[in-house]
């Protein structure tokens, strides 16, 4: 016969109390979200990263009780794209603000969007042009200063981070009685390397010199900058990046004194870094090279499991998923990225990161007459350069630095990463464009097309002949209603 385990009433309420004390202590997770982003932030130039000078005391403090990840890809390298991807979940292909010219398109959701139709106070602070209501960033925002960002006239005229926390303060003060999204945006250390006068001099290199004006990339290839002047500008940046470190801290005791950090999950990350003459020139958005791609990320607040530090591949593209699901508002489809939160919280992510190429990052510009797309697959990067018709591959693991060429001498995984990289960026590009050939006789129609852009997978859907002829070229011989399909890349 079964037995029957009788429980005394003193004992149900010891477990009474052991579940209710239980309930109270389990680790809850986040009413609201902060994402802070610093434009033009170097992994690498912050402490917690590994770099010597004291460039960022306070991210240093945050990231050992937070969880930092070592290895973050961009989808681009400039500001544009890359927090249209950010605040998508979408690769710029897919999001479609790949030029000055384009704005996000109308289609996907942005991330103010889907908070504010949960529920969620919305508000952003930005200080460029690139990320102002001119190409939709407003969108889905109960509160959107962009201080006349919106005018290419002030672009050169730098918002202080000072004044950046003071208007996200007034916000918080606001709404600090509901659930929030609030996105920061910083601009400090973006060129014109110019900090407030106690920073100025911060990492001083002794150089007496005149400063030159900043010029694009292209004038350092003919000009270098001499090695005291390099110097002393890189002197500059990091001032720039201390400065912004101490604001960061204000924004959080801001938080502290207001109640809200203990409710408040806080990312800070960058939308790209900055080449420093490791190529021979100055700046960003014409190479897809880790000092440009590979960014910083900082994860803290309720439900997340630290301090770690996680070495695994993430991207860009996966924050959006992770923080819809941190505070249960449902992730859209479609979305590239995907949810790191289980992760945060300590366990495992959908699916398994212990190996870098579990979660392959893809990323383009087309800024500055460039055409470039690659993808980095833990111990490879791939770039394939369709300007100048040329194939890179790196070995992350041996080069570090991406200084040698491997794609000839290890041309069966530049082949594969190529393959892998075009089927990517043909699944991301909405627009596939056919040409047909109608006729009411036997006539073949044999021809060549060419594009301003870069061709993807040209093929006939019938017998029909299509060769490339180069990036931007392909010949083709068409039977009487065949078709030639093909993707374009901007």
């Amino acid at each position: 016969m079964p037995r029957v385990c009788r429980i005394s009433d003193s004992t149900v309420g010891f477990i009474t109390m052991c579940l209710f004390w239980l309930g109270c202590t389990a680790e809850r997770g986040p009413e609201s979200i902060i994402v802070v982003s610093v434009d033009t932030l170097r992994a690498d130039h912050l402490g917690c990263y590994g770099y010597q000078r004291d460039t960022s005391p306070f991210l240093d403090e945050l990231a050992e009780s937070s969880v930092l990840f070592e290895q973050t890809s961009s989808s681009a390298p400039w500001t544009l794209p890359a927090h249209a991807s950010l605040l998508t979940g979408l690769y710029p292909s897919t999001h479609r603000a790949v030029d000055a010219e384009s704005a996000i398109t109308s289609s996907v959701a942005l991330a103010a969007e889907l908070y504010r139709a949960a529920g969620f106070a919305t508000g952003a602070v930005v200080t460029s042009f690139f990320v102002s209501g001119r190409y939709g960033f407003d969108r889905g925002f109960d509160w959107f200063e962009d201080f006349d960002r919106t005018s290419k006239a002030t672009v050169r005229q730098k918002v202080l981070a000072e004044e950046v926390v003071d208007e996200a303060t007034r916000w918080l003060e606001s709404v600090r009685s509901r659930q929030f999204f609030l996105f920061i945006h910083f601009y400090d250390p973006h060129y014109d390397y110019n900090p407030p006068p106690i920073y100025r001099d911060l990492f001083d290199t002794g150089y007496v010199g005149e400063r030159q004006p900043y010029w694009r990339y292209s004038h350092y290839k003919e000009n270098p900058l001499a090695a005291d002047l390099l110097a002393h500008e890189i002197s500059l940046y990091d001032g720039e990046i201390r400065y912004v470190d101490d604001q960061i801290r204000r924004l959080v005791e801001t938080l502290e004194g207001m109640g809200l950090r203990d409710s408040t999950l806080l990312v800070v990350t960058s939308d790209h870094g900055e080449e420093l003459f490791e190529r021979g020139s100055w700046g960003h958005a014409h190479t897809l090279y880790d000092e440009q791609i590979r960014v910083p990320l900082i994860v803290s607040g309720p439900g997340v499991s630290g301090p770690r530090r996680v070495p695994s591949q993430v991207r860009h593209i996966d924050l959006l998923p992770t923080l819809l699901e941190a505070v249960g508002v449902p992730i859209p489809e479609p979305v590239d990225g995907e949810s790191l939160w289980p992760l945060l919280q300590g366990g495992a992510s959908k699916r398994r990161i212990d190996h870098h190429d579990e979660r392959p990052a893809f990323f383009e510009t087309s800024r500055f007459s460039s055409n470039l797309v690659g993808m980095r697959d833990g111990r490879w990067k791939f770039i394939a350069d369709f300007s100048a018709g040329q194939d890179l591959l790196f070995d992350l693991v041996g080069d570090p630095t991406e200084t040698e060429n491997l794609a000839r001498t290890e041309a069966r995984i530049a082949s594969g990463l190529r393959t892998r990289t075009m089927v990517a960026l043909e699944r991301q590009l909405p627009d596939l464009w056919v040409l047909r050939w109608l006729t009411s006789g036997g006539e073949s129609l044999v021809g060549e097309l060419h594009t301003s852009g870069a061709l993807i997978a040209p093929s006939s859907d019938g017998q029909g002949r299509t060769e490339l002829k180069g990036p931007r070229t392909v010949q083709f011989r068409l039977e009487p209603g065949e078709a030639l399909s093909f993707r374009v890349v901007r």
